[in-house]
């Protein structure tokens, strides 16, 4: 999802392996539980994208979104008006299999062992 001072645009993402579950691991460590992020461990490629919405942003909808529990976005989503929907032609569907991967923590700096 990204914020700007007028819309609201959110990106629908297939996952790959690339993905990191990070709030699920180290979210209690950096206070940060309520993020659920999913770094793209070499970035996201076009192919992944699915498509976006262009959603009005409204002043009072952008505080909501910011604090908003990760499967709630859907129904937030559903409640705003989409002017704009545009499918990504360069799409290319992977096997019904691909899914985030576990967090690894010496991605994150933690030593070999740690329980995080």
């Amino acid at each position: 999802m990204a914020l700007d001072a007028q819309h609201t645009w959110v990106y629908f993402i297939r996952p790959t392996p690339i993905f990191v579950d990070a709030s699920k691991k180290i979210g209690s460590y950096i206070g940060q539980t309520h993020n659920h992020e999913f770094p793209a461990l070499g970035g996201v490629r076009r192919e992944q994208i699915l498509g976006r919405s262009k959603l009005e942003a409204l002043p009072q909808l952008i505080e909501r979104i910011k604090t908003l529990s990760f499967g709630a976005i859907p129904e937030m989503i559903s409640e705003m008006s989409a002017t704009e929907y545009a499918s990504n032609t360069d799409y290319n569907p992977a096997p019904d299999n691909s899914v985030a991967s576990d967090f690894v923590p010496q991605l994150a700096g933690f030593p070999e062992g740690h329980r995080a």
